[in-house]
C-alpha cells in the first residue's frame, strides 16, 4: 500500500523499494490517472505479478512503457530498465517524475560526478525506476554498485535490439544475457512493437523466457489506411506529397527520407511548394533538434521531414499520416515507423512512395555499413591520440586524418566505423563532433566484428521482404501482419488499405 503527500507517491517502506500498491487498478488510477487498461495491458502486468518473464509485442503507442512501470510500482526492489537513446530516458523520467513516482536515468550525457551521485542514490534506495543504456553495464563502478541494489524487475526495452535478425540489431544488448546472469537472474520483461517467429525466438533465448511467456498483442492497427504509390522519380513523389498535405491541411505529418542529405532538399523542395516543412536528422545539434521538434509537437510546423532518428519515444497521438519518400529497409523498420501515425484511433493514412532506384541506398548500405577490422581500428587509434573529450571533426576530415602513408581510408567507411564505435559506447558523434568517452584498446572494443558478414546478409533479406510488401496483390495490412505471424481479426482483407480499394473498384 502507498500514501500520497504532497503530490508525491510515499511507499510504506524505509525506502522506494517496496512496493507503492498491491492492486494494479489502483495503481493504475492514482500514479497514472487512467480508469482502465488498454488492450493487453492488464495480462502483462498480471503475468509480471504471478513471478514469470514476459516477451511483450504490441504495437506502437499501445502502452507498453506503462506495463514495465506500473509491474514496478508494484513490485519490490528497482525496476532497472534498459532503453536506447538518451532523449527517450529523458521523456519517460519526466512522466514518472509529473506522477511522483521516484525514476531517474544515468547515462553519459551527464557529468561523472552526476552520475556518482544518482549511482549512490540507487544504491540508498532513493528510485524505484532507474533507466540505463546497455553500453552502462561496461562501466565496473555501476556494475559494483548494482550489485548491493535489489533488483525487482529488469525491463528491456526496443527489445527487438537484441537479435541481428531484428531492424536495429545493437550489439550492447547482445550482452544483456551476461548481465542477467551477474546479477541472479531476476525477473525479466521484453518489450517490443516489431519482432517475427525467428527474432522472437532470438530474444527469449537470450533473456531467458519461455515460448509460454509470451505475450502477443494484437498487431492490427484498423484505423490506418495503408498504401503504396509507385512514384515515377523525384518530381512525382513531392506533388503526392504535396497533394496529401493539401488533403490534410494546419495536421500533422511526418515524411521518412533515407538520408540526411534528403532531409535538405526535400524539406527545401516542399517549402517552394507552399508547404510548412522543418528538417530533422541526428546530426544536427541537440538543440536545434529539440526545437524542430517541439515546433512539429505544438503545431507550428506542420510536416516533419526526418531520417530514421527522430520518432522513437515521440508521444504525439494527432498524427495524421506518414509518409515513406524512400523504402525502408525492412518491413520492421516500416511498421514500426508507420505506426506512429493515428495513435488517437482516428483514421490516419501510411504511404510508401515506390520508385526502384531507391533501392540502391539500401544496396549501398549493405555493402558498405560494415567496415574492415582495420579500418576500425585506425579510426580509434587516431582518436584515443587526441584523448578524452569532444573533438572538431566531420567523417571526411576524421578519413583524411587517420589513414596511414600510401593507405586509403574512404569517408563512408570512416563513418561507419564512427556509428559501429558509438553503439560500443565507446563515442559519442555528430553535428561535426566525436566525442571519446574513455580510451581502451584496440583488442578491447565491443564489437563483434565477426558478425559484420552476417549482419549484411540479413539487411539484404529485409530488403527482400519490404519490396515483397510493396509489390503485393494482397491486403497490405494483412501482408504486414502475415509478417509477424498475427492472424487478422479482419480475415484476408481489412477494407481500409489502397489494395483493398482497387479490389472494390
Amino acid at each position: 500500500m502507498s500514501i500520497l503527500q504532497n503530490n508525491v507517491l510515499e511507499p510504506m517502506g524505509p525506502t522506494a523499494l517496496a512496493p507503492f500498491f498491491d492492486d494494479p487498478e489502483e495503481g493504475l488510477e492514482k500514479i497514472f490517472g487512467f480508469s482502465s487498461f488498454r488492450p493487453g495491458q492488464r495480462e502483462v502486468i498480471d503475468q509480471i505479478a504471478s513471478g514469470r518473464n514476459a516477451l511483450v509485442v504490441m504495437p506502437t503507442g499501445s502502452g507498453k512503457s506503462l506495463c514495465y512501470q506500473l509491474a514496478g510500482a508494484l513490485t519490490q526492489g528497482v525496476t532497472l530498465v534498459v532503453s536506447p537513446l538518451i532523449a527517450l530516458m529523458k521523456d519517460q523520467v519526466d512522466g514518472l517524475r509529473a506522477t511522483g513516482l521516484p525514476a531517474t536515468a544515468i547515462h553519459s550525457s551527464m557529468s561523472r560526478d552526476e552520475q556518482r551521485r544518482r549511482i549512490e542514490g540507487m544504491y540508498l534506495g532513493d528510485y524505484k525506476v532507474v533507466y540505463v543504456a546497455p553500453e552502462r553495464f561496461q562501466s565496473a563502478a555501476f556494475c559494483r554498485a548494482l550489485e548491493d541494489v535489489e533488483i525487482g524487475l529488469f525491463a528491456v526495452d526496443e527489445a527487438h535490439c537484441i537479435s541481428q535478425w531484428g531492424h536495429d540489431f545493437r550489439p550492447a544488448y547482445r550482452r544483456l544475457a551476461a548481465v542477467r546472469e551477474r546479477f541472479g537472474d531476476p525477473q525479466t520483461v521484453a518489450l517490443t512493437a516489431t519482432a517475427t517467429e525467428r527474432v522472437r525466438r532470438d530474444i527469449g533465448e537470450q533473456l531467458g523466457i519461455g515460448e509460454d511467456e509470451e505475450i502477443l498483442g494484437p498487431l492490427e492497427r484498423r484505423n490506418l489506411y495503408f498504401d503504396v504509390f509507385f512514384a515515377g522519380g523525384k518530381d512525382d513523389k513531392l506533388r503526392r506529397i504535396k497533394a496529401l498535405v493539401e488533403d490534410y491541411a494546419g495536421e500533422s505529418i511526418i515524411v521518412y527520407v533515407a538520408t540526411r542529405k534528403q532531409v535538405a532538399q526535400v524539406t527545401s523542395k516542399l517549402a517552394t511548394m507552399g508547404v510548412n516543412a522543418e528538417g530533422y536528422h541526428g546530426g544536427m545539434p541537440g538543440k536545434g533538434r529539440r526545437q524542430i521538434q517541439e515546433s512539429w509537437m505544438s503545431g507550428q510546423t506542420d510536416v516533419l521531414v526526418a531520417t530514421n532518428a527522430f520518432g522513437m519515444g515521440v508521444d504525439k497521438p494527432d498524427v495524421r499520416a506518414v509518409v515513406h519518400y524512400n523504402i525502408p529497409g525492412s518491413v520492421e523498420a516500416y511498421y514500426q515507423e508507420a505506426g506512429r501515425a493515428g495513435r488517437d484511433g482516428e483514421p490516419a493514412r501510411c504511404l510508401l512512395l515506390f520508385n526502384r532506384s531507391d533501392l540502391r541506398v539500401h544496396h549501398w548500405f549493405a555493402e558498405n555499413a560494415f567496415p574492415l577490422r582495420m579500418q576500425v581500428i585506425r579510426i580509434w587509434l587516431h582518436l584515443c591520440s587526441l584523448g578524452p573529450g569532444p573533438h572538431e571533426y566531420t567523417p571526411k576530415e576524421l578519413a583524411r586524418a587517420a589513414r596511414g602513408p600510401g593507405q586509403k581510408l574512404p569517408p563512408r567507411m570512416a563513418e561507419a566505423s564512427l556509428r559501429h564505435l558509438a553503439r560500443a559506447g565507446h563515442i559519442r558523434y555528430g553535428g561535426g563532433s566525436v566525442e571519446v568517452l574513455h580510451e581502451v584498446g584496440p583488442l578491447e572494443l565491443n564489437i563483434d566484428f565477426s558478425a559484420f558478414a552476417d549482419l549484411s546478409i540479413t539487411a539484404k533479406e529485409q530488403l527482400g521482404q519490404i519490396v515483397t510488401y510493396a509489390n503485393t496483390q494482397r491486403c497490405y495490412q494483412a501482408t504486414l501482419l502475415d509478417h509477424f505471424d498475427s492472424s487478422p481479426s479482419f480475415g484476408a482483407r481489412c477494407g481500409n488499405c489502397g489494395r483493398c480499394r482497387e479490389l472494390r473498384a
